[in-house]
């Protein structure tokens, strides 16, 4: 299986702790943290619980039976986090900045404002990115996975974001809409869903346009 099946749910939350710590600061970190009003480990990791549980761990998610793991797998989970996070920060520039500044919350308050700013920035839109990702992998080597992510648009005011997750004159996250920016930009990285029509005709609803009135975003590959 791929890339993140190496997580173990049951050190998710000690792991992923020790990384964002390993990366950001602790002024950083808890900034971020509470811009976005939910923890990054939380956010990284939820789906990698999800597919775990139902795949390699073999529980009924909600239900699992978690054990400790032992302490060198720990650690080998470890360094895989820390792995996805360096990844991740290489791949998108405001995620750089962010990390390398000496005023994280300057950073945050560039990227993230009534406005809108960066996708990046949104506790959905890490999820969403991470979704993407775990797809992607399993089809492409992780590096290639990265390299193909870093070409997609960030900004909630561009396609495909504005209305479907960004709501243009309320200036508030559609959270409904996750599902189907996902799809659009997998669709946009030539990793379209088997139903492309059905794709079309999700994209005009969120949109409130007739079908014949809208196009699917355009390919970045």
């Amino acid at each position: 299986m791929f890339f993140f099946d190496n997580f173990l749910i049951c050190a998710v939350n000690p792991v992923s702790i020790r990384v964002c710590r390993h990366f950001f600061s602790d002024f950083s970190f808890s900034v971020w943290c509470r811009e976005s009003k939910e923890t990054v480990h939380g956010l990284i990791f939820r789906d990698f619980e999800r597919q775990l549980c139902s795949v390699k761990v073999g529980f009924p998610c909600g239900g699992c039976v978690r054990e400790p793991p032992a302490p060198l797998k720990r650690d080998e989970h470890y360094q895989n986090a820390c792995d996805y996070f360096k990844r991740l920060t290489d791949s998108f520039l405001p995620l750089q900045e962010f990390v390398n500044a000496s005023d994280n919350s300057t950073v945050v308050k560039k990227y993230r404002h009534s406005e809108g700013g960066s996708v990046l920035f949104r506790p959905i839109g890490l999820q969403i990115v991470t979704e993407i990702i775990a797809e992607l992998a399993e089809k492409y080597p992780l590096s290639e996975c990265f390299k193909m992510i870093s070409k997609l648009p960030t900004d909630l005011t561009q396609t495909p974001y504005n209305g479907v997750i960004w709501h243009p004159t309320q200036k508030t996250m559609i959270i409904k809409g996750k599902t189907l920016v996902k799809n659009l930009l997998l669709y946009m990285l030539d990793y379209p869903p088997k139903d492309v029509d059905k794709l079309h005709e999700d994209y005009a609803k969120a949109l409130g346009i007739e079908t014949e009135g809208v196009e699917l975003p355009k390919k970045v590959l």
